[in-house]
């Protein structure tokens, strides 16, 4: 599977278990890299992969707002997911 579903699935499955917006509002997002790399980053004597760099985002600015707000992926609560726009 590649980056961009397998994105998608997560931010799926995370407006279903908030509630706050509805699941059809990702159908239009897309993430395209544009300067990016992936990487592996120590987090709790545990490594793990994670992909860093600049990013086209595109969907919902209602979704973009929600997912700028509290990041997106996984491991979020560890400091992972947050992203800038430039």
């Amino acid at each position: 599977m590649d980056f961009e579903q397998t994105l998608k699935e997560l931010i799926e499955a995370e407006l279903k278990e908030t509630n706050c917006l509805p699941v059809e509002i990702a159908e239009g997002f897309s993430i395209e890299p544009i300067l990016a790399k992936k990487t592996v980053v120590k987090h709790f004597d545990i490594m793990l992969e994670a992909s860093v760099g600049a990013f086209l985002i595109k969907g919902n600015p209602l979704l973009l707002n929600f997912l700028y707000l509290g990041g997106m992926g996984s491991r979020r609560s560890g400091g992972f997911g947050l992203f800038e726009l430039i």
